[in-house]
């Protein structure tokens, strides 16, 4: 059972969650940090909060919605993972670069 936000925060700060708790929804504090971060930029920007508590304050918004597990800390892709995937990838460019040498083929013909 989840626990209830509201009766967990009080006017003077945050006594939940416990920052260990929340440690463990990311692989190191550097990437809770960043997506803490960034569901709060949202937050400002006009997101709707994922959860009902009294404060205002959209950091402690966003860390109530990562303790609950609605706003996860994605974990960044390996470059070679990325370089796998696109290594056989067609691009339009080869395409262009094909075509603007048959022109030139062609311009060289006159």
């Amino acid at each position: 059972m989840k626990p209830n936000i509201t009766d967990n925060y009080t006017s003077k700060g945050m006594r939940y969650p416990a920052i260990n708790d929340l440690i463990s929804k990311a692989s190191n504090k550097y990437e809770l940090v960043l997506a803490t971060a960034k569901r709060a930029r949202e937050i400002i920007d006009g997101d709707e909060p994922l959860v009902k508590i009294t404060i205002d304050n959209p950091v402690s918004i966003a860390t109530a919605e990562i303790a609950q597990d609605l706003v996860r800390p994605v974990q960044p892709v390996e470059t070679s993972e990325v370089d796998d995937v696109f290594e056989d990838a067609v691009f339009p460019e080869d395409d262009l670069c094909s075509e603007a040498e048959t022109t030139a083929d062609m311009a060289e013909d006159l």
